[in-house]
């Protein structure tokens, strides 16, 4: 009889222990994974300033521009020189166009070197013309549109400048950075200034040469009166052409 009283006594606290466990389970809360944070946008940067003149009544659109006169080149006009007369130049046809601007019209066309190139000077009493396609500067007299000399100097590149200033005609030679000062009483190199590598394009300003480094985002200004190169300016990346 204690037997089986022990017997029912075990089994009555399996049964409570059992019932016990379910209610405990049913009651816990399952375990919560981590919500992934949202990602918060990135700010967008803001864009650059548009070049250009926007002021109302400055800003003209090029559609409202109506030419007073229209010349007839043939080929591919490109560089433009001006003193008395508009001088012209044209790569394919290896020459030089002379316009007067108070006819309007077309004087004279002159064969230069070959693929004339990288702007134009006048200045000195001279049209200077590079020329990329046998490494030449022609010399036209800017009164009559007469050859004077065909100088032995190559432009580094096709998109360039040279400039006259300080009684010397300034062109760079090579793409290492070599700056020529030619004197105009004897079309000869008679000093070589060395700025940053592929450099290109020749202003004259301010008593001083400056030049542009396309390769090494640089403008270096030249003393004209020492040939000394006075300062080296970082500006934006690859600068090319210059005005004064």
């Amino acid at each position: 009889m204690a037997i089986e009283v022990v017997t029912r006594m075990r089994s009555l606290a399996v049964i409570f222990l059992t019932l016990a466990s379910i209610v405990v389970a049913a009651h816990q809360q399952p375990e919560q994974q981590p919500q992934p944070q949202p990602q918060q946008p990135q700010p967008q940067a803001a864009r650059p300033k548009r070049p250009g003149v926007s002021t109302p009544g400055v800003k003209i659109p090029i559609t409202r521009l109506k030419p007073d006169h229209v010349f007839d080149v043939p080929g591919v006009p490109d560089w433009l020189a001006i003193d008395s007369h508009v001088w012209v130049s044209n790569y394919p046809k290896d020459s030089v166009t002379r316009i007067d601007p108070v006819a309007n019209k077309i004087v004279e066309t002159i064969t230069v070197g070959k693929n004339p190139c990288s702007g134009l000077a006048a200045g000195l009493g001279s049209l200077w013309v590079p020329n990329c396609g046998d490494s030449t500067i022609t010399r036209l007299n800017l009164k009559d549109g007469k050859a004077e000399a065909t100088l032995p100097f190559g432009v580094p590149d096709s998109e360039g400048g040279l400039a006259v200033g300080a009684g010397s005609l300034w062109v760079m030679i090579d793409k290492k950075g070599t700056l020529a000062r030619i004197d105009p009483a004897t079309n000869k190199v008679v000093a070589e200034i060395y700025v940053a590598p592929g450099s290109y394009a020749v202003a004259f300003g301010e008593d001083a040469v400056w030049v542009t480094s396309s390769d090494k985002n640089l403008v270096t200004r030249v003393n004209a009166r020492t040939n000394v190169v006075e300062a080296t300016i970082p500006v934006g990346p690859k600068p090319r052409f210059l005005t004064t």
